[in-house]
Protein backbone atom coordinates (compact mmCIF):
# COMPACT_ATOMS: atom_id res chain seq x y z
CA UNK A 1 0.00 0.00 0.00
CA UNK A 2 1.45 3.37 -0.99
CA UNK A 3 1.17 6.59 1.02
CA UNK A 4 -1.48 7.76 -1.43
CA UNK A 5 -3.65 4.75 -0.58
CA UNK A 6 -3.60 5.42 3.18
CA UNK A 7 -6.72 7.17 4.47
CA UNK A 8 -7.00 8.33 8.07
CA UNK A 9 -10.26 7.12 9.57
CA UNK A 10 -10.21 9.26 12.71
CA UNK A 11 -9.21 12.74 13.77
CA UNK A 12 -6.03 12.66 15.82
CA UNK A 13 -6.19 16.12 17.43
CA UNK A 14 -6.77 19.76 16.83
CA UNK A 15 -4.82 21.85 19.30
CA UNK A 16 -4.64 25.62 19.61
CA UNK A 17 -1.22 27.20 19.28
CA UNK A 18 0.44 27.89 22.59
CA UNK A 19 1.41 31.42 21.63
CA UNK A 20 0.27 33.91 18.99
CA UNK A 21 2.07 34.17 15.70
CA UNK A 22 2.11 36.62 12.82
CA UNK A 23 1.25 35.31 9.36
CA UNK A 24 2.29 37.46 6.41
CA UNK A 25 1.36 36.60 2.82
CA UNK A 26 3.36 38.68 0.39
CA UNK A 27 2.96 38.95 -3.38
CA UNK A 28 6.53 39.97 -4.11
CA UNK A 29 5.97 41.01 -7.72
CA UNK A 30 3.73 40.46 -10.70
CA UNK A 31 6.47 38.97 -12.86
CA UNK A 32 6.31 35.30 -13.79
CA UNK A 33 8.29 33.23 -16.26
CA UNK A 34 5.02 31.50 -17.30
CA UNK A 35 1.66 32.88 -18.36
CA UNK A 36 -0.68 30.07 -17.35
CA UNK A 37 -4.25 30.45 -18.58
CA UNK A 38 -5.67 29.45 -15.19
CA UNK A 39 -3.69 32.09 -13.29
CA UNK A 40 -4.86 35.64 -12.69
CA UNK A 41 -3.11 37.95 -15.23
CA UNK A 42 -2.36 40.27 -12.31
CA UNK A 43 0.11 37.63 -11.18
CA UNK A 44 2.15 37.63 -14.39
CA UNK A 45 1.63 41.00 -16.12
CA UNK A 46 5.23 42.01 -15.36
CA UNK A 47 4.45 45.69 -14.71
CA UNK A 48 5.75 45.64 -11.12
CA UNK A 49 8.87 43.50 -10.98
CA UNK A 50 9.95 45.26 -7.77
CA UNK A 51 13.57 44.35 -8.38
CA UNK A 52 15.02 47.43 -6.69
CA UNK A 53 14.76 48.96 -3.23
CA UNK A 54 16.00 46.03 -1.14
CA UNK A 55 17.14 48.30 1.70
CA UNK A 56 13.70 49.94 1.82
CA UNK A 57 12.06 46.51 1.97
CA UNK A 58 14.29 45.50 4.88
CA UNK A 59 13.71 48.80 6.67
CA UNK A 60 9.91 48.52 6.42
CA UNK A 61 9.87 44.84 7.32
CA UNK A 62 12.05 45.50 10.37
CA UNK A 63 9.48 48.02 11.63
CA UNK A 64 6.71 45.42 11.28
CA UNK A 65 8.72 42.65 12.96
CA UNK A 66 9.90 44.89 15.82
CA UNK A 67 6.34 46.08 16.40
CA UNK A 68 5.03 42.54 16.80
CA UNK A 69 8.00 41.41 18.89
CA UNK A 70 7.35 44.34 21.26
CA UNK A 71 3.78 43.05 21.63
CA UNK A 72 5.00 39.59 22.64
CA UNK A 73 4.81 37.73 19.35
CA UNK A 74 7.56 35.18 18.85
CA UNK A 75 6.25 33.15 15.93
CA UNK A 76 6.38 34.48 12.39
CA UNK A 77 5.15 32.80 9.21
CA UNK A 78 5.94 34.25 5.80
CA UNK A 79 4.32 33.06 2.59
CA UNK A 80 5.83 34.40 -0.61
CA UNK A 81 3.90 34.37 -3.86
CA UNK A 82 3.82 36.42 -6.99
CA UNK A 83 4.21 36.26 -9.99
CA UNK A 84 6.90 33.70 -9.49
CA UNK A 85 8.77 34.46 -6.26
CA UNK A 86 11.83 32.39 -7.20
CA UNK A 87 12.64 34.78 -10.07
CA UNK A 88 12.39 37.80 -7.74
CA UNK A 89 16.04 38.72 -7.05
CA UNK A 90 15.41 39.63 -3.40
CA UNK A 91 13.84 36.33 -2.33
CA UNK A 92 16.95 34.50 -1.13
CA UNK A 93 18.63 37.56 0.48
CA UNK A 94 15.34 38.36 2.22
CA UNK A 95 14.94 34.83 3.57
CA UNK A 96 18.53 34.88 4.83
CA UNK A 97 17.85 38.24 6.52
CA UNK A 98 14.66 36.92 8.13
CA UNK A 99 16.63 34.04 9.61
CA UNK A 100 18.96 36.52 11.32
CA UNK A 101 16.08 38.62 12.70
CA UNK A 102 13.68 35.89 13.84
CA UNK A 103 14.19 32.64 15.68
CA UNK A 104 13.00 29.82 13.44
CA UNK A 105 10.77 31.71 10.98
CA UNK A 106 8.37 29.54 8.98
CA UNK A 107 8.80 30.21 5.26
CA UNK A 108 6.43 29.13 2.50
CA UNK A 109 6.86 29.75 -1.22
CA UNK A 110 3.98 29.51 -3.67
CA UNK A 111 5.89 28.55 -6.79
CA UNK A 112 5.36 27.06 -10.23
CA UNK A 113 8.48 24.89 -9.59
CA UNK A 114 10.10 25.99 -12.83
CA UNK A 115 13.51 26.27 -11.18
CA UNK A 116 15.89 23.38 -11.65
CA UNK A 117 16.58 21.04 -8.74
CA UNK A 118 20.11 22.46 -8.57
CA UNK A 119 18.73 25.95 -7.84
CA UNK A 120 16.73 24.59 -4.89
CA UNK A 121 19.74 22.66 -3.59
CA UNK A 122 21.94 25.76 -3.79
CA UNK A 123 19.43 27.98 -2.00
CA UNK A 124 18.07 25.63 0.62
CA UNK A 125 18.95 27.21 3.96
Amino acid sequence: MSEVDIVREELVAIKPVDQPYVSITWQVSDFCNYKCSYCNPGNWAGKNKRDDGFEEIISNLKIVIDNYKARGYKGFKFYFSGGEPTVWPHLIPLIKWLKTEIDDPHIGINTNLSRATKWWEEHYT
